[in-house]
């Protein structure tokens, strides 16, 4: 039988490699458009992300201008940006000025890619295996803009709460219509709880509003039950990450860290991961 899937699972690897190559564009671009649209100056944040309003070039957009190194500002050829290939080829450096290309580029790529395999291998070759890859799509999204602004933007988290909603009714994802909607209200008012509490007892913010939305989101799609175990794995990889980094000094006592990209990690594991294996040994 693996005879027989080869063919679409391939074209689900290679489709996830080229959108994940677009996701990086995304996750880079998507926060620098907020940012010249509301005025916004990102001081703490990345390199890219500081004083776009004077230094970016207009217009700017997803699709223009072209994709160039940061560094030295040289126009990338097409075979730069062959996904994963470019960056063995060219050794993880810009082709032009030789600066260190992140590894994050990369990785994002193959997660993506390995991310659509695992639904194609879960629902097959079906509409469910498309809703799915674009869960996975606009949730590397999200945890990658979090993890640089520490923002959510509602532009991602909320139409995935509707999309979650909306194919549960059509009986395109597994969950029933009732468990999406109870998912969806446990999955905002749990956090939504937890950091009225948090403020009430501290006098501060815990946590952001994009991260009420994302699990919202999480329990339309997968429903009420899966709320505490992701809250669970978020919180447990959250708090192991924070340790190191507070170990290593590369975290200062009281700085907030981006909640968003261990709610994803832990949403992908509970959807995707507990199957996958077993299902792959199966279409063998």
């Amino acid at each position: 039988m693996l005879d027989d899937t080869f063919l679409p699972a391939l074209i689900f690897g290679l489709l996830g490699l080229m959108i994940g190559s677009f996701l990086n564009v995304v996750i880079y671009r998507l926060p620098i458009m907020f940012a010249l649209h509301w005025g916004l100056e990102f001081e703490t944040q990345p390199s890219h992300l500081q004083n776009t309003t004077s230094s970016t070039p207009s217009p700017f957009n997803l699709a223009v201008p072209a994709s160039a190194c940061p560094q030295c500002g040289n126009t990338l050829k097409w075979w730069h940006n062959i996904p994963l290939l470019s960056y063995v080829l060219l050794k993880g450096q810009c082709f032009f000025c030789k600066t260190p290309v992140s590894l994050r580029y990369p990785l994002v790529e193959l997660s993506t890619s390995l991310l659509y395999l695992a639904c194609f291998f879960m629902y097959g070759w079906s509409l469910t295996a498309v809703a799915w890859a674009g869960f996975c799509t606009i949730v590397v999204v999200a945890a990658g803009i979090d993890w640089d602004t520490q923002i959510l933007p509602d532009i991602l988290t909320l139409p995935l709460v509707w999309a979650g909603l909306v194919l549960s009714n059509l009986k395109i994802i597994e969950v029933p219509i009732e468990n999406s909607v109870w998912g969806a209200v446990l999955g905002y008012m749990v956090l939504w709880t937890v950091f009225w509490l948090f403020k009430l007892i501290t006098g501060k913010e815990g946590m952001g509003y994009g991260d009420f939305k994302f699990l919202a989101a999480f329990g339309a799609w997968m429903g009420p039950l899966a709320i505490i175990p992701i809250l669970l794995l978020s919180c447990t990889a959250g708090a192991l990450i924070g340790i190191t980094l507070r170990i290593k000094g590369n975290l200062e006592q009281n700085q907030a860290i981006a909640f968003g990209p261990y709610l994803a990690v832990a949403a992908l594991i509970m959807c995707l991961g507990s199957n996958t294996i077993y299902t792959f040994l199966h279409f063998q």
